[in-house]
């Protein structure tokens, strides 16, 4: 594994965690549709962009291996 697959299975576990405890926390706690719409948009950006990261570097290293 090397470390573009490292900065990208962080960022997902990131987005996740993130996720998970903006739901725990609005289950609790009242937040605002400011503050929950926040946490959700950063935790999916950070999904996305390791996604992308992931996508990207497997596109790669298949282009050098053929």
């Amino acid at each position: 594994m090397n470390i573009s697959n490292k900065k990208a299975s962080i960022l997902l576990a990131t987005g996740l965690f993130i996720m998970a405890g903006s739901q725990i926390l609005s289950q609790y706690y009242p937040l605002s549709d400011i503050a929950n719409g926040c946490l959700v948009g950063v935790s999916l950006g950070l999904m996305i962009l390791g996604i992308i990261i992931r996508t990207k570097n497997t596109a790669a290293q298949k282009r050098q291996g053929s």
